[in-house]
């Protein structure tokens, strides 16, 4: 059983079926992690739920390819203004499966209901 706002279950270590970053938050257009305030998604015949906003780890910090630690990045950029109450650097979404269905590449994501982001950055609980 998987954790967050929705709970769904999934067979992966991650907790969530699925992580959602968007076009946005990954090539710096005017909106980044707009995907924080989609809270239902449809794509395909699958429609998700959110569960929590996604906590980066370390894995993120190494080289693919050789599998040794490649340095601090990307998690010092992102610590810089996504570091949460919590100390954990949020980057993306995940989601609970609420109707299994078909995905393919190429198919229409649509937001089916839009919420609050549940970010607050350590700077902004500071006094």
């Amino acid at each position: 059983m998987t954790d967050g706002r929705t709970p769904g279950t999934s067979g992966y270590a991650d907790s969530c079926a699925l992580h959602v970053l968007s076009r946005s938050t990954l090539d710096g257009w005017d909106e980044p992690h707009t995907e924080d305030r989609a809270h239902g998604l449809r794509t395909g015949s699958t429609e998700l739920g959110y569960a929590k906003l996604a906590i980066r780890c370390a894995v993120t910090m190494v080289e693919q390819e050789s599998g040794r630690r490649a340095g601090p990045e990307p998690l010092r950029t992102l610590a810089g203004y996504r570091r949460t109450t919590t100390g954990g650097v949020a980057f993306g979404t995940k989601f609970a499966v609420l109707r299994p269905g078909r995905v393919s590449v190429g198919d229409d994501v649509t937001v089916t209901a839009w919420g609050d982001s549940e970010l607050r950055t350590a700077a902004e609980a500071s006094p």
